[in-house]
C-alpha cells in the first residue's frame, strides 16, 4: 500500500501540466507534500498557470520546452528530479501529417523523458496511458472474459493501423502506442528508475488546467448535450474520476509493488440515467434537464471487464464516480 506522505524536498516533474489529467496530478502532487516542475510547451500556459494559482508558488517551478522531439529536450528540465509523472500528449485535432504532427511527438516525447531520466538518475516514472491499449476491438473478448495487465491490444508498430481522428479515440491510440514504446525502452535499456502506467477509462470530473480551450469545453458541452438529449438507457464507456487518476500517479510514487506494473483503473460502467441522476444530485436546481429514473431501472452490463482490483490493493483506495466528479462538470 502506498505511503501517505512525502518530503517537500522530493521534486516531481509533470509533463503536460496544462492538460485534463497532467494539472490534477500536479495539485495532488502538491497536496501531498511534494515540491513540482511543470514543463510547458509554451510560456503563455506557464503564465497562465502562475496566475491560476499564485498560493502555490512556493513549491512549484514551471519549464518551458517547445519541441519534445527534439534531442536531450527535457534534460536540463529533469535536474534533481527524483520521480516523474509523463501525462502529456499532443493533441492536433487537424493534423496535416499523421506521423508528423501526432505520432512522432506522442511516442518520441515520451522516449525523451524516459532517456533524460535515466542520464539524471531519477528513480521513479509513471506514465499516463488508457485502457485502450488493452483491447483488440477487432476482435473483442467474450463477455465473461476478464482482461489484465497482462492483455495488449495487438498493434506493434506505428503503421499497422488506422487512427480515428475523433479526439476522444485518437488521445487513447497515442497513449497506447507511447506506452508500448516506454515498456519496450525499459525492456531495451534496463534503466535504474522503476516504470508505472496508469491506464485509464474514460475520465470524468472538473478540469482544473488553467489553459482551457475552445475545443476541450466544446466537447464537454458536447458529452453534456448527449447526456441530456439522448435516451435514459444509452450505455456510455467505462468511467473513472479524474481525481483518482491523479492520486493513481502520486501513489504509485510511494508503492514499491507499482514498480514494473500496469493499473488498469475503472469505477464502472454507467448509462445517461445513472450519470444524470448523479449530476441531478450536485446540481439539484439542474436535476429535471436530466433523465429520470423508473421504479425499476434495469442493470448495466459492462460490455468488457477489467481487473481493476490491483490498483485497490496497491494504492489503498476504489475508483469511484463521485457526485464531486459530476457537480462542476454539469455547470
Amino acid at each position: 500500500m502506498a505511503s501517505t506522505s512525502a518530503s517537500q524536498s522530493s521534486l516531481v516533474l509533470i509533463t503536460g501540466a496544462s492538460g485534463f489529467v497532467g494539472s490534477q496530478v500536479a495539485l495532488e502532487a502538491l497536496q501531498a507534500g511534494y515540491s513540482i516542475r511543470l514543463v510547458f510547451r509554451k510560456a503563455l500556459q506557464a503564465e497562465q498557470w502562475r496566475e491560476k494559482y499564485p498560493d502555490l508558488r512556493l513549491r512549484t517551478q514551471t519549464v518551458v520546452v517547445p519541441d519534445f522531439t527534439a534531442e536531450g529536450a527535457f534534460d536540463e528540465a529533469m535536474k534533481g528530479v527524483e520521480s516523474v509523472a509523463a501525462c502529456a500528449f499532443p493533441m492536433v485535432f487537424a493534423p496535416q501529417d499523421i506521423r508528423r504532427d501526432l505520432l512522432d511527438p506522442a511516442i518520441e516525447g515520451v522516449l525523451g523523458v524516459l532517456k533524460s531520466a535515466q542520464k539524471e538518475g531519477v528513480k521513479r516514472v509513471v506514465i499516463t496511458s488508457s485502457i485502450v491499449s488493452y483491447i483488440n476491438f477487432a476482435d473483442p473478448p467474450a463477455s465473461d472474459y476478464l482482461i489484465t495487465e497482462k492483455d495488449w491490444a495487438p498493434y506493434t508498430a506505428r503503421s499497422s493501423f488506422y487512427l480515428s481522428l475523433r479526439p476522444r479515440v485518437l488521445t487513447a491510440r497515442l497513449a497506447m502506442l507511447a506506452e508500448m514504446a516506454a515498456w519496450d525502452f525499459v525492456e531495451r535499456e534496463k534503466p535504474t528508475f522503476t516504470l508505472t502506467s496508469i491506464n485509464p477509462a474514460f475520465i470524468l470530473g472538473h478540469n482544473s488546467s488553467p489553459s482551457l480551450s475552445w475545443t476541450s469545453a466544446t466537447s464537454s458541452y458536447a458529452f453534456t448535450s448527449a447526456l441530456v438529449d439522448a435516451p435514459a438507457y444509452t450505455a456510455h464507456p467505462l468511467f473513472v474520476n479524474v481525481l483518482d487518476v491523479a492520486r493513481s500517479h502520486i501513489a504509485a510514487f510511494t508503492t514499491p509493488a507499482a514498480a514494473g506494473k500496469r493499473y488498469a483503473l475503472v469505477a464502472g460502467a454507467f448509462t445517461n440515467e445513472q450519470l444524470g441522476r448523479l449530476a441531478g444530485e450536485a446540481v439539484p436546481e439542474q436535476a429535471h434537464r436530466f433523465p429520470p429514473q423508473p421504479e425499476q431501472a434495469p442493470k448495466v452490463e459492462e460490455r468488457l471487464k477489467f481487473d481493476a482490483g490491483e490498483a485497490e490493493k496497491d494504492f489503498g483506495f476504489k475508483c469511484e464516480l463521485y457526485p464531486l466528479c459530476t457537480k462542476r462538470a454539469e455547470r
